[in-house]
């Protein structure tokens, strides 16, 4: 049997993307299965630069076995799905030539209005086929869904509620079409992903059946979401990996939290957990982040590892940055004790954060610079002094003012300099540590109400 994991480097991995892929592997260890690493970047404006290969970091701090990917090629490569867009201009003519796809010319309006009208006629927000019966040459193209009829199956629903999916658009597939044709000529026999993708199983059958693939075996797990009972996000929500390794958990802990969700009692690793695992089993229930729970597991496993002092701090910044970190801090220290002071900066405690007074532009500028946080590609210095140039002269704020404002952030006053701080600390940690600000906050504003 072979499994794959298929992340998009558009954003951080957070805890519903782990969830899945502990899922997987678990799978692979109790029936003896291999797991491949596909990489889904076929969306240039979307993807984040050094994402895929903190993916890799991520999967290797976590102990994720993977059987095949870029890095352990196998038969079935690329797995890089920017590397096969041949493979797709095949499959999509194909796909054309028996009649499964046609083109379409409707702009995105046309098509959005319509799904809307729909919407609010209580319909099912689908084109309507409009360009079925012009046999264009050119434009979108988008899969032929049966009028009639209904899909009898793990979701069952009339066909006239399956939208006629866009699979081919500027010269390239979307997740949809490239997704079917990998999972077939990459021999995936099982797919183990989320609930939320169960109404796209009906386009993914239908796509397998016009191609003449064997459909894999499909298996849709229950989801994981945060405390407003959202399904977690890597582009909206900050619970990713290097955001709670910046809160201090380590990533053995995050292993055995998700580890425990997926059978449903403690377990020390995945070796132990296959003894426990049923796939059939899995509670169908959308699961909410225990992080009281995730905290006690974390102080279990803090209490059975020795750290040198090295790894210890590796858990919570990057390697690289260690001895430039110390040097940092050595320059601003008269005595030993000094150095460790300054390098509070690294080991932030949220729970120490006193936020009630502060000002709606206090609050506005931190909501701005959580935007622009997320946006920057590149986390350098003088895009950073960029940002907060433009912000502090929008709000009208001298740029004394404004760093002082950024200073919890940072833990306090008493560090070596903000934008040093903010690179060793890290994109992901620092856009975690604004939103747990902002909504300690909101917590405290909505208690004084």
């Amino acid at each position: 049997m072979r499994l794959r994991i298929a992340p998009s480097p558009t954003g951080i991995l957070h805890l519903g993307n782990l969830y899945s892929t502990v899922i997987n592997a678990i799978f692979c260890s109790k029936y003896n299965s291999r797991l491949i690493l596909r990489i889904e970047d076929t969306d240039p404006q979307r993807n984040k630069t050094h994402a895929i290969r903190e993916i890799y970091n991520v999967l290797d701090k976590i102990k994720i076995n993977i059987d095949e990917s870029s890095k352990k090629p196998g038969l079935y490569g690329p797995y890089k799905q920017s590397e096969r867009i041949h493979i797709y201009k095949f499959y999509i003519k194909k796909l054309l030539k028996v009649g499964g796809g046609f083109f379409c010319r409707c702009s995105f309006k046309r098509v959005n209005i319509l799904k809307k009208m729909n919407l609010a006629l209580g319909d099912s927000p689908t084109y309507d086929g409009k360009c079925l019966s012009h046999k264009y040459l050119t434009g979108k193209i988008r899969l032929k869904v049966p009028k009639t009829g209904t899909y009898i199956g793990d979701y069952k629903t009339n066909w006239s509620n399956i939208d006629m999916q866009v699979l081919w658009s500027n010269s390239k597939p979307t997740f949809h079409f490239a997704n079917v044709v990998d999972d077939q000529l990459m021999k995936i026999s099982h797919v183990i992903r989320g609930r939320d993708w169960l109404p796209s199983l009906p386009k993914h059958i239908l796509i397998n059946t016009y191609l003449g693939f064997k459909t894999p075996r499909y298996h849709h797990m229950p989801l994981i979401c945060d405390k407003k009972r959202l399904k977690l996000s890597k582009r909206l929500n900050n619970i990713g990996f290097y955001g709670l390794i910046g809160l201090g958990i380590i990533p053995e802990a995050i292993l055995k939290y998700l580890i425990s969700i997926v059978v449903g009692v403690d377990m020390k690793d995945i070796s132990e957990a296959v003894l426990n695992f049923n796939i059939g089993g899995i509670k169908q229930q959308n699961i909410y982040i225990d992080l009281k729970k995730l905290i006690l597991i974390n102080k279990v496993c803090l209490s059975r590892i020795i750290f040198d002092v090295n790894s210890f701090i590796t858990n919570l910044i990057k390697k690289e940055c260690i001895n430039k970190t110390i040097s940092l801090c050595a320059r601003k220290s008269l005595i030993l004790h000094d150095i460790y002071k300054l390098m509070s900066f690294i080991f932030w405690d949220y729970k120490l954060i006193k936020m009630i007074f502060m000002s709606n532009t206090e609050y506005l500028l931190l909501n701005l610079l959580l935007i622009e946080y997320k946006k920057l590609d590149n986390w350098s210095k003088s895009n950073l002094q960029n940002i907060h140039k433009n912000l502090s002269k929008y709000l009208g704020l001298n740029i004394r003012t404004f760093c002082t404002i950024l200073t919890p952030i940072i833990g306090g006053r008493n560090n070596i300099s903000l934008y040093d701080a903010y690179i060793i600390i890290g994109q992901t940690n620092i856009i975690t540590r604004v939103s747990i600000i902002l909504d300690k906050r909101f917590s405290q504003s909505n208690q004084n109400i």
